[in-house]
């Protein structure tokens, strides 16, 4: 019988594959990214979220250097934590819950949910012309989400297939992705610096969280977390099962308070919060939270028995990223 035996979750940032001294290249794209939904999910130019910020922030901006300098100690002794968890927990399958940013899919074709299924798998390589802008901070940054070059990976078909022959006769309709190519950088991520330098097999869990119409609601990944979970333990595939929640928590504004109320909502199990979780405050980066939910709630008996979170403030406006590790067992 398959099993779970271990649930982690990671942000997936550039921030954590290129050094700080290329940060200010990403602060200075934040006045020109149109995808900047503010604290309460509406979208504004930069100048709009700076009005919003007031002064909340204009102290850490100033002092950005020796603060991302801490922030990007604290990530990577996290991400080193959590590699060294996976390795201990020794799964034989690794799904990981991830999104597609334009990588893989596009308006012609964009599935709510979908499951890869092939045996052998590829990254895809980074499209200059879709979600990021062409810098040299970004380009560094494919290098850590295997998007410099195709990546070849390990997929396990048979369980992927039987766990959707099982979500699909319990109610949850998923897509199939039976080919081998162009998976983004929320699976790349994930596969280069977690479970490098030899990835057991992955089955891909994509989830729509960046474009409507079909986001799935936050109400839906915890149903959808629930089936997977129940689809992993009546399987009879002998396998150990690790899932990853790749992405989040809010970007590209920075919400404490909705990141802090998820990460502990989580630990305590709180699914009512957790599912009514406005959905307008899931929009541009932090969309990714649902990844969270999903994993979240497949882990549901289990435990968050870590967790760390820490506010990357890029700009006085309070662009960046909040950035969160965490594990259940």
């Amino acid at each position: 019988m398959a099993h779970v035996v271990l649930g982690v979750g990671t942000s997936h940032t550039p921030h954590l594959s290129t050094p700080t001294s290329m940060w200010w290249e990403r602060a200075e794209q934040d006045h020109t990214n149109p995808l900047l939904f503010d604290r309460d999910g509406v979208l504004r130019d930069y100048a709009g979220v700076l009005a919003g910020a007031g002064d909340r922030y204009q102290d850490r901006a100033s002092r950005s250097e020796a603060l991302w300098e801490a922030a990007d100690q604290k990530a990577q002794a996290a991400l080193d934590k959590l590699r060294d968890e996976i390795k201990a927990a020794a799964p034989d399958v690794v799904i990981i819950v991830g999104d597609d940013q334009a990588e893989m899919f596009s308006a012609d074709n964009q599935p709510s949910m979908a499951v890869g299924g092939a045996a052998t798998m590829v990254t895809g390589v980074h499209n200059r012309d879709a979600m990021f802008h062409d810098s040299a901070f970004l380009i560094e940054a494919t290098k850590g989400y295997w998007q410099d070059t195709p990546h070849t990976f390990t997929g396990a078909p048979e369980l992927a297939t039987d766990l959707v022959h099982q979500l699909t006769g319990n109610g949850v309709d998923v897509g199939w992705l039976g080919g081998n190519t162009g998976y983004g950088h929320a699976f790349g991520f994930i596969l280069n610096r977690l479970l490098s330098p030899t990835p057991p097999p992955v089955i891909p869990f994509l989830v729509n969280c960046f474009f409507g119409p079909n986001q799935p609601t936050p109400k839906r990944c915890v149903e959808v977390g629930r089936a997977l979970r129940k689809a992993i333990d009546a399987s009879p595939i002998d396998a150990r099962v690790a899932l990853v929640a790749s992405g989040g928590l809010s970007h590209f504004v920075v919400n404490e308070e909705l990141d802090l109320g998820t990460l502990q909502a989580l630990q305590s199990k709180d699914w009512d919060y957790l599912a009514s979780t406005p959905a307008e405050l899931l929009q541009g980066g932090t969309s990714e939270n649902r990844n969270w939910i999903l994993v979240g709630a497949a882990m549901g008996d289990a435990t968050m028995d870590w967790w760390e979170y820490t506010d990357l403030i890029r700009t006085e406006a309070g662009t960046g990223c909040g950035l969160a590790f965490a594990t259940w067992r």
